[in-house]
């Protein structure tokens, strides 16, 4: 599925917004993709919908596109936990153990 171009594509994004993406890629393959279609700040009373195309049609084709191409070659959802490299289950616990004490 070609969406967009490998330039547009940032990887390892650090960010400040909490979510449970990140707690939940320490163990697991995840992808966050960002979409437009909106204007306004994210959560702000000036957030409001532009263009409903892009901003519920596209993402829905990506994500249904990936679905698709997972189901028509599993050998890519072997390359994706291949190089995935989940952290130990207790070291993350321990991250949390250390704050609370």
């Amino acid at each position: 599925m070609d969406y967009t171009t490998e330039d547009k594509i940032i990887a390892n994004e650090r960010s400040i917004a909490g979510g449970d993406v990140g707690d939940v890629s320490c163990f697991y393959p995840m992808i966050q993709f960002g979409y437009n279609g909106f204007s306004g700040a994210i959560h702000g009373v000036d957030f409001k919908i532009e263009d409903t195309y892009k901003a519920f049609v596209e993402p829905a084709k990506i994500v249904c596109g990936c679905i698709v191409d997972l189901l028509e070659k599993p050998a890519l959802i072997e390359q994706i936990k291949a190089s995935h490299h989940s952290m130990d289950k207790e070291v993350y616990k321990g991250i949390f153990t250390r704050k609370i004490n």
